[in-house]
């Protein structure tokens, strides 16, 4: 098992081994960590104060076949593109958590095709949908939900498909205006404030976008995002206040939707 948080410009990564305990408690742990900074972990970007490295997080499965699952990491404040535009790392690691390499994905790096806007803060969340095209590697989703596309910090999320190496083959932006997204979203919205992969019914991939809304209602809401192979939008459904079929009220400033975590198939029906 495998835990981690994040502080502004470190990331810290635990690996838990549980043993047997003697004892009428239960479980006893024992940790071992591995701290990633510009300055540990063996990780050799440099990082400049308020990059804000860690802010997203996703776990790969093992990319280049050396057995070991690779650490996809945002840094929101990364200022190449303009001040925070944003930046995320692949991390291959080694079995102690140190960095073994590292692939830098950014505009003129990486090989992403498009702009990342100033303020957009590329890399706020971040979620691994699977292997999208079939190609055998793991693909990545990453939100920016500061980017100004159909308003104000409307927010778009990129779907990259990845090589095994951590370089970005294609990818597709998701927006109020690409991708074949027929949303609704609107100035302060911050489409792709959160993110989780869904499994869908027949393998199909779901992708949930959430929102954190920065505006006068707030009430947030949940994209379901049913993706093609090329990371485009076959269909979707939005989840909030009276659709889909679920039944609370929300109230201004709740921002329903701004964390998103997958919890799996609880009631068995396959989804």
């Amino acid at each position: 098992m495998k835990c981690w948080s994040a502080s502004c410009t470190c990331l810290l990564l635990c690996f838990c081994l549980f043993l047997p305990a003697l004892r009428a408690q239960g479980i006893l742990y024992q940790y071992q960590h591995q701290k990633i900074s510009s300055k540990a972990g063996n990780f050799k970007e440099k990082l400049r104060r308020y990059d804000h490295f860690g802010r997203g997080l996703a776990l790969l499965p093992d990319l280049d076949g050396d057995g070991v699952d690779e650490l996809a990491v945002g840094a929101t404040g990364n200022d190449e593109a303009g001040e925070n535009s944003g930046a995320v790392y692949i991390l291959f690691l080694n079995r102690s958590g140190k960095v073994r390499a590292s692939q830098k994905i950014r505009v003129k790096e990486g090989n992403v095709a498009g702009k990342l806007q100033p303020q957009g803060q590329f890399g706020w969340a971040i979620t691994c949908p699977g292997d999208l095209d079939g190609d055998g590697t793991a693909d990545l989703a990453v939100g920016e939900p500061g980017r100004d596309e159909g308003g104000r910090d409307a927010g778009a999320v990129w779907l990259l498909l990845l090589k095994p190496n951590g370089e970005v083959k294609s990818s597709q932006k998701i927006s109020r205006l690409e991708g074949d997204f027929q949303g609704g979203t609107g100035p302060g919205f911050r489409f792709g404030a959160a993110l989780a992969s869904l499994q869908g019914a027949a393998s199909r991939r779901v992708l949930a976008v959430g929102t954190d809304m920065q505006n006068e209602a707030a009430k947030g809401e949940i994209w379901l995002l049913f993706l093609n192979q090329q990371g485009s939008v076959e269909s979707q459904l939005k989840i909030t206040e009276g659709t889909a079929g679920f039944p609370y009220e929300l109230r201004a400033g709740d921002r329903f939707g701004s964390a998103l975590a997958s919890l799996g198939d609880l009631d068995g029906d396959g989804r």
